[in-house]
């Protein structure tokens, strides 16, 4: 779960959520940027699946010592549902598996246990074993993967800046064959240099839940609000600088 915090409400938004909003900015790129994968399809499906694992309990996972909800920044990955997950990617396809396997081994570099490492040591013979059964190099891996950073990265900004009603300077990771690209958000606009998005004034939504800021019992009690809670939706359209010439960027350290 993403969280964002209001003084009366907790924002929730779904990881799921974040991955499907990340493939439909994927998508926008322009077809020179989409040539670097060779099923533009697959990746997006790959990019809307990249953080389907998680973890079923009626304990207190997804809860910080006060009850609140814990953003899944503070939920460190556990090895067993990562390898169930990625079980059921691989029955979907090769590469949809090996984006993920790129991902995880990513996140995994940031954690500290024991368990973390030893599942490095997997994830890498995975990457190396799938790229020699698609007759890829890693180089071709990597470049896919630097599409779904880059979308993961710009529907991460949005959805923890989800009700901030401040204007926003960030900057992407690059794209494969792209120099460095920044996004200049104001609540649901959204300018982006330089012009790599194929058609002007695209839109793209994510669903997102308010609940009470309160204490919950257990992951049970909040995932039961959740399920009884009403989705909302927030919408950005996206255009290149050259449609606002007197735009200004103003930069705001993240």
């Amino acid at each position: 779960m993403i969280i964002a915090k209001e003084k009366s409400s907790i924002i929730v938004i779904h990881n799921r959520h974040h991955a499907f909003l990340a493939s439909q900015i994927a998508n926008i790129l322009r077809p020179n940027i989409k040539i670097y994968v060779r099923n533009w399809l697959e990746h997006l499906i790959a990019i809307a699946s990249h953080d389907d694992s998680y973890q079923l309990s009626e304990a207190r996972f997804y809860l910080d010592d006060k009850g609140r909800p814990k953003d899944f920044k503070n939920v460190e990955l556990e090895p067993k549902e990562t390898i169930n997950f990625l079980k059921n990617l691989e029955l979907k396809s090769q590469w949809i598996y090996l984006m993920s396997l790129c991902h995880l081994y990513e996140r995994y570099q940031k954690q500290k246990s024991k368990a973390s490492k030893e599942i490095l040591t997997f994830l890498k013979a995975e990457k190396i074993k799938v790229c020699k059964h698609l007759k890829i190099t890693i180089k071709t891996a990597q470049q896919g993967h630097q599409i779904l950073k880059w979308a993961d990265n710009f529907s991460m900004t949005l959805c923890r800046n989800l009700v901030n009603k401040d204007r926003i300077l960030h900057y992407l990771p690059d794209l494969p064959g792209e120099v460095l690209s920044k996004i200049d958000i104001k609540d649901k606009n959204i300018t982006i240099q330089p012009e790599i998005i194929e058609k002007e004034f695209q839109r793209f939504s994510v669903e997102y839940k308010r609940i009470p800021n309160r204490a919950y019992k257990n992951d049970a009690d909040i995932f039961k609000t959740l399920a009884e809670t009403k989705p909302e939706y927030k919408e950005w359209i996206i255009s290149t600088s050259r449609y606002n010439p007197t735009h200004r960027l103003i930069t705001n350290n993240l």
